[in-house]
C-alpha cells in the first residue's frame, strides 16, 4: 500500500514535470504573466488565519490541508517559472526585467507567510527557490541599473513610468495555467 506522504511527493513531482515542459514552450511576457498569477494565489492564501484559531473546527482543518497542497503546488511552479526566466535572462527585454524585479519583490514580501503556511513542503525545495529568488533578482536588478542608465543618457524627452512600462490586466483562469489539488473539489 502507498503512503500519503509518498502519493503527495509523486503528486508534486508530477507537477513540477508538466510546468518545466509547458513553461519551456512560452514567451517571455506569459512566463512572467503567468509567474505573477501564481504569485497572486500565493499572496491570497497567506491571508488566511493561523493554526491556533482554527483548533477544535474539523471542517476548517480539512480547507487548511486542502490550502497547503495549493501553497506547495504553486511555490512548485513559481520556482520552474523563475528557473526558466534565469535561463533566459540574457534575452529579456529591458521592460522584462524592470517587470521581473517588481514580481521577485512581491514574491520576497511572502517569503515569510509562505514559510509560516507550508509545513509539508522539504526544507531543500524552499531553500532553492529563495535561493534561485535571491540570484535572479541580483541578476535583473544590476540590469535594470546599467540599462536605466544608458536609457536616461539616450533619452532626449521625459516619459513617465505608465508610458514607458505598460503592464497587461491579468485575466488567467487558474485552471488553464496550473492544476491545483483544490480543483477537484469544483
Amino acid at each position: 500500500m502507498v503512503s500519503l506522504e509518498a502519493t503527495k511527493k509523486n503528486c508534486y513531482r508530477w507537477w513540477t514535470k508538466a510546468g518545466e515542459e509547458r513553461a519551456s514552450g512560452l514567451s517571455n511576457g506569459e512566463l512572467l504573466r503567468e509567474t505573477e498569477a501564481l504569485l497572486a494565489v500565493i499572496e491570497g492564501i497567506g491571508g488566511i488565519p493561523d493554526a491556533a484559531s482554527m483548533e477544535g473546527n474539523k471542517l476548517v482543518g480539512e480547507i487548511w490541508i486542502v490550502v497547503e497542497e495549493d501553497v506547495v503546488v504553486a511555490l512548485s511552479e513559481v520556482l520552474v517559472r523563475v528557473n526558466e526566466l534565469r535561463e533566459r535572462f540574457g534575452c529579456l527585454s529591458f521592460g522584462e526585467v524592470v517587470e521581473l524585479v517588481y514580481v521577485l519583490n512581491r514574491l520576497e514580501k511572502c517569503k515569510e507567510t509562505v514559510e509560516e503556511v507550508v509545513v509539508v513542503v522539504v526544507a531543500e525545495k524552499r531553500r532553492l527557490l529563495w535561493d534561485v529568488v535571491r540570484e535572479v533578482k541580483e541578476k535583473v536588478e544590476k540590469k535594470v541599473f546599467r540599462e536605466e542608465g544608458k536609457t536616461m543618457r539616450r533619452q532626449r524627452h521625459r516619459t513617465t513610468k505608465s508610458e514607458r512600462f505598460e503592464f497587461p490586466t491579468l485575466l488567467i483562469d487558474s485552471l488553464d495555467l496550473v492544476r491545483f489539488p483544490s480543483a477537484r473539489l469544483l
